[in-house]
């Protein structure tokens, strides 16, 4: 079979910065330059698929919120409801990386995705769409992907604390819950 010399011409710019590509019914929403290529790496090697090439079906979502300090490896809290159950998992990465689920009642999670969703978790633009974004040499970024039914797509925040427009503020509240929801204290 010949590999088609267009192979990214189904990718279509929908503003500046952003393109939106469908795989396989899928529409899948990824600013320019996020780092997607070192996610998927990672999340191979604890033996998870990407989120975006995960199969879904209609009424089930994810979300994972990775997070990444210079030096100091990758965290990830992830929000899924697969056949009307929820679930949390969080990937710590420390010596050996791993998934752990964090054993908390549907109810728990459903209402963390409600109070997130209620923030605006699916609807916060990337940081690259405004102007000025301060940058540090040290310091932690998010990286954000959602997946509901067939639609994916993710965005970044690099430092929200340094940033001074509102949505890396309200950014910073749904990260802080996040935390406060999840335990990081796992044997």
């Amino acid at each position: 079979e010949k590999e088609n010399p267009n192979q990214y011409s189904r990718y279509k710019k929908i503003e500046q910065g952003r393109y939106v590509y469908d795989v396989s019914d899928i529409e899948i929403d990824i600013p320019a330059l996020l780092p997607v290529e070192s996610i998927d790496s990672f999340v191979k090697k604890i033996g998870m698929e990407p989120l975006y090439e995960t199969p879904f079906y209609k009424g089930n979502l994810e979300v994972r919120v990775w997070a990444t300090v210079r030096y100091n490896g990758l965290e990830a809290f992830i929000l899924q409801r697969h056949n009307d159950i929820w679930r949390g998992y969080q990937i710590l990465d420390e010596i050996c990386p791993r998934i752990v689920e964090v054993e908390k009642p549907p109810s728990y999670w459903q209402n963390l995705w409600v109070e997130i969703e209620n923030f605006g978790i699916d609807k916060l633009p990337d940081m690259d769409t405004f102007e000025n974004n301060v940058i540090a040499r040290d310091g932690i970024s998010y990286f954000v992907e959602l997946k509901r039914d067939n639609y994916y797509r993710a965005y970044h925040y690099s430092n929200p604390q340094l940033q001074k427009y509102g949505e890396a503020g309200t950014f910073e509240k749904i990260v802080k819950l996040l935390k406060s929801r999840f335990s990081t204290e796992h044997e």
